[in-house]
């Protein structure tokens, strides 16, 4: 992943996992600009569970913390299948699996 220079460009993000799985984050912009007090919540589909696992486990490996393992969230509805952690700057990052 590079930097954007300016508000106007912006790159294109693949995930891949340490057992070989990829999935595509269709696009990530990035600012300078810093907001205190506030974090993000970045949730990514995956298309199927094995992926959400696999980021959680490999994401806790690598210093995330955990702010919710993989299971069904059923407030959602009965196929939202997904794991939360934090990065170092307190950021939400959600891996989610619709598919039943």
């Amino acid at each position: 992943m590079q930097r954007a220079d300016s508000k106007s460009q912006h790159h294109e993000l693949t995930l891949l996992t340490h057992s070989g799985y990829t999935f595509p984050a269709s696009r990530l912009w990035l600012h300078d600009k810093d907001i205190t007090g506030a974090s993000t919540h970045l949730a990514f589909a995956a298309s199927e569970r094995a992926i959400v696992d696999e980021f959680w486990r490999a994401a806790l490996q690598v210093g995330g913390r955990d702010n919710g393992e993989p299971g069904i969230r059923h407030h959602y509805n009965s196929h939202y299948y997904a794991a939360y952690i934090l990065d170092p700057d307190g950021n939400n990052i959600e891996v989610v699996c619709q598919k039943g």
